[in-house]
């Protein structure tokens, strides 16, 4: 076991006793894509906004003690210094295990060499997803553009390679997120992805269930979900998944498993940890507690770059209570869910509802 891979477990074993200092950062490092997905608005932004490099390399290198960065954007290689940003990364975060981010798949000569020069940097780990709305057809009217899918999939293929040669080191799964614009284009987007991809199975595909948010994707930027049809899916992707398998093959079946109880109540089904584990700063570098929670608690850069300076300030603090007493949107995204579920490896419930998910 390296360092970093043992200091990430040690975050998340100080999380369940009861820590609460961010060691994972969801950072927006760009507003600009060149896709026009349906359910997201933040291409339709008419001033999009992406963090200098200088600024960047202040904010790492003030916060150098990160274990899991989760870089997004709009589609973070729509910037050409990509390669720039993996390698300040890389220099100024030591503990570092865990580098993943998700892809249009639009760029494939550029995302390949950028992270292959991630990599060559010395990045202990980096995962990619790259998107997908179910298969061809409706990929490419879901996100607006003809071809679109041919590209992410050549993208797909070319980083898989890569990961085959990495040992280890990158792990590249195609990702589709369930939304309304989605299902009312197909109504078996999984079993289409597979077909397309020519995947062994539906298991092989990281899931997400779509959100709103304002402050993130932009207004009105995804149609409402059916529930039902969304639950048949998630318990569709439960089941196709072995139960005893990997950590993160565990993770995604829980987040499965678990989401058809937040679609009945619009509450996460275990207690969130945002700002405790986990935090979201925008392409602005405003930073809000996650994606969905639209609290602004400061600009990162009048505030020296310092977040341990911001976690001090009484907004943070009380932000902590608010969603700790379930007075925020709620939610259930992997940027928020795998941290909350990280965090709550002690709690009997956990392990009964993990138990019941394994099991089916």
């Amino acid at each position: 076991m390296t360092r970093p891979i043992f200091g990430l477990m040690k975050d998340i074993a100080l999380l369940n006793l009861g820590r609460k200092s961010p060691f994972r950062i969801t950072l927006m490092v760009s507003e600009t894509c060149p896709l026009r997905c349906a359910p997201c608005g933040i291409w339709r932004k008419e001033d999009p906004r992406a963090p200098s490099l200088d600024r960047l390399e202040r904010f790492f290198e003030t916060n150098s003690r990160f274990s899991w960065i989760n870089l997004t954007g709009g589609e973070i290689f729509s910037r050409t210094d990509v390669a720039e940003i993996f390698r300040m990364i890389a220099r100024t975060q030591s503990r570092l295990a865990f580098l993943n981010f998700p892809t249009s798949g639009q760029h494939q000569e550029r995302i390949v060499r950028d992270i292959d020069e991630g990599l060559s940097a010395g990045l202990e780990r980096m995962a990619v997803t790259v998107s997908f709305d179910g298969g061809e057809s409706s990929h490419d009217r879901v996100r607006g553009m003809a071809g679109a899918f041919e590209r992410a999939r050549r993208t797909w293929l070319a980083l898989s390679e890569m990961a085959s040669a990495s040992q280890g080191r990158l792990q590249v799964v195609p990702g589709l997120t369930l939304s309304g614009e989605l299902l009312q284009t197909s109504s078996t987007p999984m079993q289409d992805l597979v077909r397309d991809l020519e995947l062994e199975g539906i298991h092989k595909i990281h899931l997400n269930v779509a959100h709103s948010s304002d402050h993130y994707y932009g207004p009105d930027s995804t149609a409402p979900l059916p529930h039902d049809r969304i639950r048949e899916l998630l318990h569709e992707a439960v089941v196709s998944r072995p139960g005893n398998s990997s950590l993160i093959n565990m993770m995604e079946k829980a987040y499965a498993g678990l989401a058809p109880e937040y679609l009945a109540t619009q509450r996460p089904p275990i207690p969130c940890r945002a700002l405790d584990a986990t935090i979201f700063v925008d392409a602005g570098l405003d930073l809000f507690p996650c994606t969905i929670f639209p609290r602004n608690l400061g600009n990162v850069a009048e505030h020296g770059f310092d977040l341990r300076l911001m976690q001090r300030s009484a907004a943070w603090q009380n932000t902590r209570k608010q969603i700790a007493a379930g007075q925020c949107p709620g939610c259930w995204t992997p940027c928020e869910a795998y941290p909350s579920m990280l965090g709550s490896l002690l709690r009997p419930r956990l392990f009964k509802i993990a138990g019941q998910v394994i099991r089916r």
